[in-house]
């Protein structure tokens, strides 16, 4: 329970970089190119063992014992990855002459655990899914109970996938199938996770409005000792938008290498106000719109219930939305065409399969600097939208935003993924009935009796809000505005 005034921790990551940085036992100042050159060893050092490490485990028995959750002796497994990975005994090889630390191993197989973790699950519905597959026709059966049922999109990936491997070996029928037998192993993202270490690998101290991270970092791409592992001193400033949060502790970064050179990302928690949604007077509602990212629209509540003005605000993607589109039909298209080579090269003269496989490795490298480019406009899209909601909430003097969290057929939401994956739909309800009952709404101010669920968002917290306090027609243009 918590209490008028009171308050609850909350953990959010921001990025910063270094403008500095010294040599942790003499204090001589080194170059920020020398820094990133260190960090690209390190990260060389934990993406090889990484990768090493997921091929030797990619198999069945990886996944079931991760499934079960316990260990060799039948003890539950720690939820920390280094922990877990310690106790099944999966140690990382290095090459012949090459030292590194522990803490490096720690973060080598914490990493790795997390990702098999996740892809446990996949095994599992994987196998569900594959038993229930007809080659023939590309169909899945549908479900014998609640247990075997998965999420329709992760399906129908799982789908695609079934369906692909169908064709590689002729439609025979496989039965129940693994992850390891649909997919190759995932690779290893080029990132050191310091929250895996302690404090001999690193340590992070604040000193005013900067960050003070020590670090061991490699002197040379293959070190053979403890004496070519020294610590360095980043300094980098805390982003400004954090003055005066309260902010109670800063955690290990995770350290990543993008075009500008070293990235910090950085989590945080701070003490934010507890959520009393009881008193709370005054909401803007936030849904997806038909036509782009996402609407929104405040509504009060008085005594004479809930009013709203229903002008609303729509959010202006300026254009990226078609962009993103166009970048990713120029993705499926490369990738398309990709495949079809790698078939054609399967068959073909030596000398005509090295020409294949040249221009199979141009389209792949165009096809990953497309799915880059829709990875920098989807985070940026995201960010301005968060950044733009929240400025109409505040100029509004609104104390909750919702976010809304129905699925309905009707959904706009949910026609316009049919829309944008091919699948028919049906029309939006239409006809002189629905103009009428509009223009009522309007003419009345009344926001219709259907209650609809939202979920409230307070930072990374989420909590369902009662029905009475947002009804169904919240946003006009959106569910229920009909």
């Amino acid at each position: 329970m918590t209490g008028l005034g009171s308050t609850v921790p909350r953990q959010f990551a921001v990025t910063t970089r270094a403008f500095m940085a010294v040599d942790d036992a003499t204090g001589e100042q080194i170059g920020l190119d020398d820094v990133d050159t260190r960090v690209g060893w390190l990260l060389d050092l934990i993406t090889a063992a990484g990768g090493e490490l997921m091929l030797r485990l990619w198999q069945p028995a990886t996944s079931d014992v991760l499934a079960a959750g316990q260990d060799h002796h039948d003890r539950r497994l720690p939820a920390q990855g280094h922990v877990a990975a310690a106790r099944l005994g999966w140690n990382p090889i290095y090459p012949d002459g090459v030292y590194v630390p522990s803490r490096v191993t720690r973060v080598v197989t914490a990493q790795v655990v997390a990702t098999l973790r996740t892809l446990s699950y996949r095994d599992a519905a994987i196998a569900a899914l594959s038993a229930r597959f007809d080659p023939a026709t590309g169909v899945v059966a549908p479900p014998a109970g609640s247990g075997d049922a998965v999420p329709p999109a992760f399906a129908r990936g799982v789908r695609r996938q079934l369906i692909a491997r169908a064709r590689r070996t002729d439609g025979a029928p496989a039965g129940q199938l693994r992850i390891t037998e649909v997919q190759e192993p995932p690779r290893m993202a080029a990132m050191a996770r310091l929250s895996a270490a302690d404090r001999q690998l690193a340590q992070l101290a604040v000193t005013g409005d900067e960050l003070v991270l020590t670090v061991k970092l490699p002197t040379c791409p293959a070190p053979a000792g403890r004496a070519q592992w020294r610590s360095v001193r980043l300094t980098a400033t805390i982003p400004a938008h954090l003055y005066g949060r309260a902010v109670t502790d800063w955690h290990l970064p995770t350290l990543v290498l993008d075009h500008r050179g070293l990235l910090w990302r950085c989590p945080a928690t701070e003490l934010v106000p507890a959520d009393d949604l009881e008193s709370a007077t005054v909401a803007v509602g936030v849904d997806w719109s038909p036509t782009t990212l996402g609407a929104a629209a405040i509504v009060a509540e008085g005594p004479g219930g809930l009013t709203s003005d229903y002008r609303g605000w729509t959010y202006d993607d300026r254009g990226l939305g078609i962009k993103l589109a166009r970048l990713q039909t120029e993705g499926q298209l490369l990738h398309a065409k990709a495949a079809r080579l790698t078939r054609l090269a399967a068959t073909a003269p030596p000398e005509v399969r090295a020409e294949l496989e040249e221009k199979i490795a141009v389209l792949d490298a165009h096809r990953e600097a497309v799915g880059i480019k829709r990875g920098k406009i989807n985070r940026e899209l995201a960010f301005d939208f968060a950044r733009q909601v929240t400025d109409y909430a505040t100029a509004a003097g609104a104390h909750v935003i919702a976010v809304g969290g129905s699925h309905h057929p009707r959904d706009p939401r949910t026609r316009t993924g049919q829309q944008q994956s091919g699948r028919a739909v049906r029309p939006p309800p239409s006809g002189r009935r629905a103009r009428a009952h509009r223009r009522r709404c309007r003419c009345r101010g009344d926001l219709g009796a259907r209650p609809r669920f939202l979920r409230v968002v307070s930072g990374l917290r989420r909590t369902p809000l009662p029905s009475r306090r947002l009804p169904r027609r919240v946003v006009p243009g959106l569910p229920g505005g009909r």
